[in-house]
């Protein structure tokens, strides 16, 4: 595992010029990551797992994006201090990445209940993006009713829904099966 001192002995310290804090708007705007250091990603995400109010992390191109439900800029400060040089920025949230998880958690412990009480949910996951569980809900089940009774047990904030509309398959041969003469 990398740590802060080896990191630090290991790169060319570069300026911050870009705008230290951006929004969670800005996160949808970003490309996707291909150019960060992969053992600098588990480094942040082990220093910023200790940080009480860490809300998950974003790359895109070289930049890796920690989300902080408070103090962004004080808690980016400290995360440059342990790895300079290192292109890190901040976003600022409204749940702790742990909140987020929590109520992901719950859910999953909830499904076969769930499904009792007549709601299906095809998948749930985090969007640290938009700092929500996403929960996906088949075409047919994403009435009012449903979204307001998960919204109730999970919490209003914190959950977003996608409805999946049917999807009709063509009937054909897989495409690793050679046509029958």
């Amino acid at each position: 595992m990398l740590t802060a001192w080896q990191y630090q002995r290991d790169v060319t310290r570069q300026p911050h010029h870009e705008e230290d804090v951006v929004s969670l708007g800005d996160l949808t705007q970003l490309p996707a990551g291909t150019g960060y250091d992969p053992s600098l990603l588990r480094a942040v995400q082990d220093w910023c797992e200790r940080a009480t109010p860490f809300a998950g992390l974003i790359v895109s191109g070289d930049t890796v994006y920690v989300g902080f439900s408070r103090d962004a800029e004080r808690h980016l400060r400290d995360l440059r201090h342990a790895f300079p040089g290192a292109r890190v920025r901040a976003f600022s949230t409204n749940h702790t990445y742990s909140a987020l998880r929590s109520a992901l958690d719950s859910i999953t412990h909830d499904l076969s209940a769930l499904r009792a009480e007549g709601i299906t949910i095809s998948t749930v996951g985090i969007d640290p993006s938009r700092n929500v569980v996403v929960v996906g809900l088949p075409g047919g089940h994403g009435d009012a009713s449903v979204r307001e009774r998960l919204m109730t047990r999970y919490g209003r904030e914190i959950l977003v829904f996608e409805v999946a509309e049917p999807r009709h398959l063509a009937r054909g041969l897989p495409p690793t099966q050679p046509p029958a003469d």
